[in-house]
């Protein structure tokens, strides 16, 4: 029973012991000469702190401070607490953007100036934005309506044609009175670029440029003839050959045959020799006659006169058969062609 008394009492004295201990350490670090003194402005409201935290990822801890999506601070987690330390935290806020009069965009953002939201814009739509109104200097506040404009500029092409030209030329090779066209006309192309600007949608401006000729025209050609005809030699095809026509004349055509006289001009009479009168046709003329054919003016006759001509025939029988032949044409043969 004794022995149970003394084990209490050490009991109860190592107890208040041990309560002391808290106690006086509690009150060591509460009063540590060696704490730290930090200043925490955060988003403009600033505060002092004391503490034994060695990093500031510690320290924030401790304060029960953290950071959001955006939020910034001037320092490093990892950094070391150093006395009269300040860290500085920028919270991130929203604002209303809106393109074009459309409804209102929500952007998170800790930019100081509009300047820098409006860039971002550009970046994150692959588009060109210009500020509607104000300066983007200006200082942006949480819940701020921004307005910009979205600027499009749109290219086209327009084509037009250029007429080809019909010119005419002289050829001396080509007979009057003829063309030919040597050369098809092609129309050309003009390719000229309009440059519209879109500002909020509507047209800002229109630019056009220069016309660039991209394909010539060929112009049409067409010859005309100024070489004069050959003048029409008339001419007859005979037994001996094409002679020219000098003269064509319509007779009477009579025959005659063998009456052993030498004929006017001594050539021998025969098929081919007729008689004519001199004052008409001269002796020694090559002639052609229709329905004898080939045949030269050699001989003359009492009645053979003016537009009369006397064909010879071997035989009295053709010369029956032959007869009277009225409007009979004869032509006087000049070179043979």
């Amino acid at each position: 029973m004794l022995k149970n008394i003394k084990l209490t009492k050490h009991v109860k004295t190592m107890a208040i012991l041990a309560s002391f201990l808290i106690v006086f350490t509690g009150m060591a670090k509460a009063y540590d000469v060696s704490a730290t003194t930090v200043r925490i402005n955060d988003n403009n409201n600033s505060y002092s702190v004391k503490t034994n935290a060695e990093t500031v990822e510690e320290l924030l801890s401790e304060e029960e401070v953290s950071l959001n999506e955006l939020d910034t601070i001037n320092v490093e987690n990892s950094d070391t607490i150093k006395n009269n330390m300040e860290i500085v935290i920028k919270r991130a806020f929203y604002v209303n953007v809106i393109i074009d009069d459309k409804e209102p965009i929500k952007i998170k953002t800790n930019y100081d100036t509009v300047g820098k939201i409006i860039s971002d814009l550009r970046k994150e739509h692959g588009a060109e934005y210009i500020l509607e109104s104000g300066s983007s200097s200006s200082k942006p506040e949480p819940n701020m309506q921004i307005k910009v404009n979205s600027v499009k500029e749109v290219s086209e092409t327009k084509k037009e044609n250029i007429p080809f030209e019909t010119v005419v030329v002289e050829n001396d090779k080509l007979e009057v009175g003829k063309e030919r066209v040597s050369v098809e006309g092609v129309n050309g192309q003009t390719e000229t670029e309009i440059k519209t600007v879109y500002v909020g949608g509507k047209v800002s401006s229109i630019t056009e440029g220069e016309p660039v000729v991209v394909k010539k025209a060929v112009n049409k050609v067409i010859e005309k003839g100024t070489k004069k005809p050959e003048p029409v030699v008339p001419a007859v095809k005979t037994n001996r050959g094409k002679f020219e026509i000098l003269r064509e004349l319509s007779m009477k055509a009579t025959a005659y045959t063998e009456t052993g006289n030498r004929t006017a001009s001594g050539m021998k009479a025969a098929v081919g020799v007729v008689a004519v009168d001199p004052k008409v046709i001269p002796l020694g003329s090559k002639l052609y006659i229709e329905g004898y054919g080939y045949a030269v003016a050699g001989d003359t006759g009492g009645a053979i006169k003016n537009n009369r001509i006397d064909l010879f025939f071997n035989t009295e029988r053709e010369c029956v058969n032959y007869g009277v032949k009225n409007n009979v044409k004869v032509y006087v043969l000049g070179d043979q062609m």
